[in-house]
This record gives C-alpha cells, structure tokens and sequence, in this order.
C-alpha cells in the first residue's frame, strides 16, 4: 500500500482537493494517501464489514472525520456530486480486481481540468495480478483515453480536460465588450447546485454596495472579498490560492467601473490608486505589476479596466473635483458632488500587457466607465464634456438633466488612432435624480448605448424613455470609418 500511494502521488501530481477511493476495502489505501496529501479522502465501499473495520482503522490514526470518510454504498450508482473529484482511485484494483465502478459514473464525478484517474498495481504486489489487458477494456469501454503505464506496475491513468463548451466570464459583464452574454454552451436546464462552502459571508461585501462580481474560466473562480483576492476550483469549491490587499474591494460598480480582468492566464486586479497587478491564474503569484500613465501633474485614481488581444486598457479618474454623474466638473460647493470617487475619466490608455510600455493615451472630458467597451480590435465611449452650444434638437420629446449630446469614438486597439467620431444626442438616456449613467455594449457590428439607472428611480422620477438605446451600426465591423445611427425608445 505504501508503494501504492507513492506511485499515484508521483504520477498524478494530485496532492490537494478531493480524493475518491472506489473499493475502499479496509482503509489502507485511503490511509497512506492521507500520509503523503493534504487531501479530503472520501471512500465508498460495498460491505458493511470492511466499512467498519476501515472507520475503526483511520480513526484509530486519528485521521476518521477530519481527513478521511468511508461510505457504505452500491459502486455502481455513486452517491456524490458531479465533477467533485481531483484524483479517483482505487483499493480493490489493488488486490487484482476490476474496478466495479462504469467508467460513464467515474467520469461523471471526476472534476474537469485537471481531475485524475489511477488506477491499477505497483510492481511486486503479493496479490492477485491486475489483468492489463481486462483493465484497457474497462477504460476504452467507457472511451476514457487512459493512459496505461507497465512501468512500475499496472496502470491506468486518465487526466480530464475541459467540458467542451464550457464558457467564461472574464470581466464585470461578461467581457470586455460587455455583452452580459457567457459563451457556455454545455450547461443545460435543469441545473442544480454542485457545491457550497467558502468564501461565505464573513469577509463579502454587503450586496447593497455592488461590489466587482466573480470572474470565472478554465474551472477557476475567482472573487473578491474586502481585503482579498482569492481563486476556487469552480467545480468543487476547492480554495487554490488567496492574496490579501488592504482596502482592495471596488463598490458601486454598476456606476464607477470592476477593478478585476481576466485572459486565458492571468487575472488583473487594479489595486492602488494608479497600479494593477497581474496575477497567475493557478498560483496568484504576481506575474507583473502595471502603473498608470503620468500625461501631466493632475491626480487620478486608475478607474476601468479592461484586456483583449496582449493590450490592458484602463481609465484615470481626476481625485481632486468631483463630475457630475455623466457631465462635466461639478462646482466645488455642489451639494450631489461625490468626494473623489468620480463615475466618469478624463484619461484613456492602453499598456502592452507583456511589456507593460504604453501604447497610447486619450486626453477626454468626462467619459462614463460603463460607457467603455472593447471589441473587434476596438476600444469605444461616450464623452460627456461637449459644451452646451453643440446641442441640437432631438429626435425624442422627453427631455433629459444637461446637455444630452455626447461624442461617441472609436479607438484603434493597438495604437489609439480615431477610426470613427461622431456626436450623438442621448436624450432619455442620462440624468436621474439618484445614481445613473451611461453604458455601452458592443457585438456584432453594433455599438448600443444605454441608460443605466438605479432601482426604482426611473420610476420616482418618471422617465418614459428608461430603456433608450442608441444604436451605431456597421455592416461590415465595428472599427469602419462611418457608422450608421438608429435611435430606439423603450416604453415598458
């Protein structure tokens, strides 16, 4: 048993999350395993009698409840949660039987990305021989492309990849051109809970002060917490790392902006005043450490942010006046002025996510965080700082808080070269008498802008036209020299 576990711990690699023993006979594997890991040990076991001998066996070693379990149940039918295991293995292969388990049941517990299944013999096994051949027939059977190992022993091992389809959510509304849409595709209705646990509540921010939601891929989840930043396996709830950063959490993010990105490898938390961090997705080390362009001596808090293709798009928000909520600088003695956390920037900049060099700064007035999108190699906003002279008549009778004319602009990904401007009158679509601004979201040749209001304000204030878009089409892409404008008002 010894030889055993060292061989699965060596070759699996597997030494944290969830360990399920099929045939766990009388604990000894389990045992072993729980030596050499950090793993929970769950065992399942058909008789009455080896579950009672092994109980008394991992409790005797202190191990029983804290480390290891042993379920008395039919290895057919397995009693547990999909997609929970990081390692199966078995005890009854060990003395030269085939495992009693079908493969389909194996694979609908083993966790995706990263989940392995070992099973078989060490070499010198005084036990009944393992049949190779019989357990390739098991594996293939169940077209789980296992790989057998003679070296040894007999082995056979699988390492699970990601579900085809499943999707991911890589910034505060799903990507980093807004959509609100996840690109999952395996996930169908009905759906149930897999598991619960940590973070829980102690250390979350109350619902009521929005904070940045979960960012989710690869099978890893990743959340914010008060002074923290920390990855879950997605699957089981498996904690993979935690890094504490005093002060970290972002609130009134359906107004200001999410300070955490992610691409296919790291996650991007704007931590400070004007620097973000870039994390390794599997271990949270600190791939490299982003500060935000000095264009002059104003001060600024770094705001949005945003990746797509190696390019880190962020925002600087003026610290020392406060804007009005999509306009230009409020008095100092203005009653509704926040203190120093502005919903809108004036700077706009893109950084080389490699090299960290900057690509290109854009100098704006007073550019609304929801209202920045970045799809199709393009970054685009809405500028709220045009003056009230370049106000012209609108296609719609309600009328709007300010000036609703806003500059729309289309930026080059790479090097922030204007592909298209144009004025666009927003009336309905901005103002309110509590919290509101203005949001953009950008797909399929399409370019939407949106009001965004808080709860039942609209209401209170009587905003027919609550759900105003403005539309900006190309037939063609998003980044074309022209764009073509329909406006729409929503009623309901």
């Amino acid at each position: 048993y010894s030889a055993a576990a060292e061989a699965i711990v060596r070759a699996s690699g597997v030494r944290r999350g969830f360990c399920l023993v099929l045939g766990s006979e009388t604990g000894r594997l389990a045992l072993e395993l729980a030596r050499r890991t950090q793993l929970r040990i769950i065992g399942i076991e058909p008789d009455g009698a080896k579950v009672a001998a092994a109980r008394k066996a991992l409790d005797a070693a202190g191990l029983y409840g804290a480390r290891v379990t042993v379920d008395q149940g039919d290895l057919a039918r397995l009693p547990y949660a999909s997609y929970f295991a990081n390692l199966i293995v078995s005890d009854s292969a060990l003395l030269g039987k085939l495992p009693a388990t079908p493969p389909k049941e194996v694979l609908r517990v083993l966790k995706p990305c990263g989940g392995v299944l070992m099973i078989g013999q060490p070499a010198g096994t005084p036990r009944a021989a393992l049949d190779a051949a019989a357990l390739r027939q098991w594996a293939t059977a169940g077209k789980l492309a296992a790989r057998m190992d003679s070296a040894g022993g007999t082995w056979a091992r699988f390492t699970r990849g990601p579900l085809p389809g499943a999707g991911s959510w890589t910034h505060e509304y799903g990507d980093a051109a807004n959509t609100t849409c996840g690109d999952d595709t395996f996930i169908k209705c009905p759906i149930g809970l897999l598991w619960f646990g940590d973070p829980g509540p102690l250390d979350m921010v109350s619902r009521h002060r929005r904070a940045a939601g979960p960012l989710a891929f690869d099978g890893m989840l990743f959340v914010q917490s008060e002074n923290a930043v920390a990855a879950y396996d997605a699957y089981n709830g498996l904690k993979l790392w935690q890094r504490q950063f005093p002060g970290v959490v972002r609130v009134m993010t359906s107004h200001d902006a999410s300070n955490l990105a992610a691409d296919r490898e790291s996650i991007f938390v704007v931590t400070g005043a004007n620097q973000c961090l870039r994390l390794d997705a599997k271990t949270g080390a600190t791939k490299y450490t982003y500060t935000m362009p000095e264009v002059d001596e104003k001060p600024r808090r770094w705001a949005y942010v945003a990746v797509s293709n190696g390019v880190l798009v962020g925002s600087g928000s003026r610290t020392d006046i406060s804007y009005g909520r999509t306009g230009p600088p409020l008095p100092p003695t203005a009653a509704s002025a926040p203190a120093k956390t502005n919903i809108v920037s004036d700077l706009l900049f893109a950084l080389d996510v490699k090299t960290g060099t900057t690509r290109w700064t854009w100098a704006g007035q007073a550019i609304p965080h929801a209202s920045i999108s970045v799809a199709d190699g393009h970054v685009f906003f809405a500028d709220g700082g045009l003056p009230a002279e370049t106000k012209k008549a609108g296609p719609l009778s309600k009328p709007s808080i300010g000036n609703p004319m806003r500059k729309i602009t289309s930026l080059d990904l790479n090097d922030g070269s204007v592909a298209w401007s144009r004025e666009v009158d927003l009336t309905g679509a901005l103002g309110g008498s509590y919290f509101s601004t203005l949001g953009s979201i950008a797909h399929n040749g399409s370019l939407v802008l949106f009001g965004v209001y808080t709860d039942e304000a609209c209401r209170r204030q009587g905003l027919a036209f609550r759900n105003l878009a403005a539309v900006l089409s190309r037939l063609r892409h998003l980044g074309g020299t022209e764009a073509e404008l329909h406006v729409y008002a929503d009623n309901a």
